[in-house]
């Protein structure tokens, strides 16, 4: 059988390497040069995002996060601001007032008061967005309590919202919590004299189609006499209807 001639070197192709020498590195690949520019290098990969520090600060409400109310009530929402890691020292708490209605541009303002820390009076909270400081004990928190009242001229479903928002000195994630105030009907009890409670509901109702935002529903119960039920949303505005209706 014919010899196989040996591979020289400088020919083109795969060989085997030798186990004793080890392979070169071949040098990295450039990317495809743009026309009549230099080849392109690939930009670096991004830094991986730092996660944030957990907050230090903790917001909790004392009672409800969100409270049915009446037209012409007066509520208190409350909330404890405090630390996680039980050891006082300075923070800026946030409050933002914002309100919501069913009828864009039609819904009435919510008077809101509070008491800072430190305080015992409540005073107005004029402005929609509020930046105070406050100093939180070690071992303790800060009572926060704000005094709510729902308008005579609020609608179904209206709401008011009260963003807190605390920092503390340290940073972190702010620590955040919501209140909220929402608008629903009550049930009035309206005093007729005996007989004419048909009479009054009837004519109650041809007014209450004409607003129909006032008066929601009537009952006129036949085992009590003298007096007609409506569900709507203020007294106010059923008393502005039954004027010149005989009671």
């Amino acid at each position: 059988m014919a010899g196989v001639p040996p591979r020289d070197q400088d020919e083109e192709g795969i060989g085997l390497l030798d186990p004793e020498q080890p392979a070169a590195l071949a040098p990295p690949k450039a990317a495809p040069a743009s026309p009549g520019g230099p080849p392109s290098v690939s930009p670096p990969a991004p830094a991986p995002a730092r996660p944030a520090a957990p907050t230090q600060l903790s917001l909790k409400a004392a009672d409800d996060t969100v409270r049915p109310v009446t037209a012409g009530t007066v509520t208190t929402l409350s909330a404890v601001l405090s630390t996680t890691k039980g050891e006082g020292g300075p923070a800026e708490l946030t409050i933002e007032v914002g309100y919501t209605s069913t009828y864009p541009g039609e819904g009435a303002e919510w008077p809101v008061r509070w008491v800072p820390p430190g305080k015992r009076s409540a005073i107005e909270l004029f402005a929609r967005r509020q930046t105070v400081e406050v100093e939180i004990p070690a071992n303790g928190g800060i009572p926060l309590s704000f005094e709510i009242t729902a308008p005579v001229g609020v609608r179904y479903g209206d709401r008011l919202e009260v963003r807190l928002s605390a920092k503390g000195g340290a940073g972190g994630t702010p620590a955040r919590l919501t209140l909220a105030c929402v608008a629903r009907q009550s049930l009035l009890a309206i005093k007729t004299s005996r007989g004419y409670e048909r009479e009054v509901a009837d004519t109650l109702l041809a007014r209450a189609e004409e607003k129909p935002d006032v008066v929601f529903a009537m009952l006129v119960p036949s085992a009590l006499r003298g007096y007609v039920f409506a569900e709507g949303m203020s007294f106010e505005g059923v008393h502005e209807m039954l004027k010149g209706i005989r009671p």
